[in-house]
């Protein structure tokens, strides 16, 4: 997820950040907020570099973390190398109250709940880059990561009549462990022409990630004097979670006149997901579990999109406008494999943009611009 590749990058390793609000035809419409763009440094110092960094942080949880690199250098070859460590508690709690009303009866519920959870990652990454000559290189890369986590939380629910007094309460405890690895492959071709505005970009991308999960509920039920009112009700869950992407594009920046830029490509992304979830009723007297078939699932979804674009762009003055279309083929295919449903939904879609600017002064713009996005399902 986003979440946890931004808590494995160390800070030291970025160069820079960029902030797309409104993407053009050129980048995935998917979402309807803008882009982050984070950049890596990567060391151009001939020879021999390295670093080391550790950081501790004190709060409600602790938090520690460390990283070192090694880069090496010369005129034909770039070999980098990564390692990054997170060790992170985290420390919460929450009250909450809720009133219901129905024509033959209402209550009142206040709720708390006490939750900490521990999260440790490793994260490995390293590539190379081959210079065949100044205007082009070849370039592989890859990463893998390792992560454990625990966590443990306590709710305490407690309902009213509609006289507010104590009707009865029931404590919910939550244990859950979990683990997952990921890998991504990353290879492509940087071309760079004798016009310095032109360039061509082939890159290459196949991630692996899987999270794995178990948790185990217990609830217990008492009345106003405190008395068990009900039998123990516990609860057992395993998720596995496995997400594979491939994805491949090729762009190309060319100035068909002076002034006048643009850019085309064609990206394809193929991404396959499997979600298992098996729910287990445990009976708290002899330990026999009862799968639950309302809760377990097994959920299978593919996605295919093939995508082009083309946009076309220039100044004048304080001026700037660029517009462009991005045509894409998008197959999906859906399986619930515990109901033995299917679900197919093929779409074509056009996705037009549009930039102006005027530079009022240094450090001042005015901008209007305009794209079509898409939200699509996510599981």
């Amino acid at each position: 997820s986003s979440a946890e590749i931004l808590r494995q990058i160390p800070g030291n390793s970025i160069e820079r950040i960029e902030v797309i609000t409104n993407p053009s035809a050129r980048f995935d419409p998917e979402g309807m907020s803008g882009i982050i763009n984070i950049i890596l440094k990567k060391d151009r110092q001939f020879g021999m570099n390295g670093n080391v960094n550790l950081s501790y942080g004190r709060g409600r949880g602790d938090q520690y973390s460390g990283s070192a690199g090694l880069n090496v250098r010369n005129s034909s070859v770039n070999i980098f190398g990564n390692y990054s460590y997170n060790n992170r508690d985290r420390i919460s709690r929450g009250t909450g109250s809720s009133s219901i009303s129905f024509p033959d009866t209402s209550y009142t519920l206040t709720q708390f709940d006490n939750n900490i959870s521990n999260n440790t990652s490793h994260l490995f990454r390293g590539g190379v880059d081959y210079f065949l000559n100044n205007r082009n290189t070849l370039y592989l890369s890859g990463n893998y990561r390792i992560n454990d986590n625990r966590n443990e939380s306590e709710l305490n629910l407690e309902y009213f009549d509609k006289s507010g007094n104590p009707d009865y309460e029931s404590i919910r405890r939550t244990a859950g462990i979990g683990n997952g690895y990921g890998f991504e492959l990353n290879t492509g071709w940087q071309k760079r022409f004798l016009n310095p505005n032109n360039r061509m970009d082939f890159d290459v991308i196949f991630s692996r990630n899987t999270d794995d999960r178990g948790t185990d509920y217990v609830q217990d039920f008492f009345d106003p004097a405190g008395q068990e009112t009900d039998p123990t009700f516990i609860q057992s869950q395993i998720r596995d979670n496995l997400n594979q992407l491939f994805s491949a594009r090729l762009d190309a920046d060319i100035e068909l006149w002076s002034g006048w830029m643009a850019e085309t490509g064609l990206r394809v992304d193929i991404n396959s997901i499997d979600n298992e979830l098996n729910s287990f009723d445990v009976d708290p007297t002899t330990g026999e579990q009862v799968n639950d078939v309302d809760i377990s699932n097994h959920f299978l979804y593919d996605q295919e999109v093939y995508a082009a674009y083309f946009t076309l762009g220039s100044e004048w003055g304080n001026w700037q406008y660029k517009g462009g279309l991005r045509a894409e083929q998008t197959f999906t295919q859906s399986e619930l494999r515990t109901t033995e449903e299917f679900f197919e939904n093929n779409y074509f879609s056009l996705f037009p943009s549009f930039f102006l600017g005027y530079k009022l002064s240094e450090g001042e713009d005015l901008v209007l611009s305009y794209s079509r996005r898409i939200n699509r399902p996510r599981t």
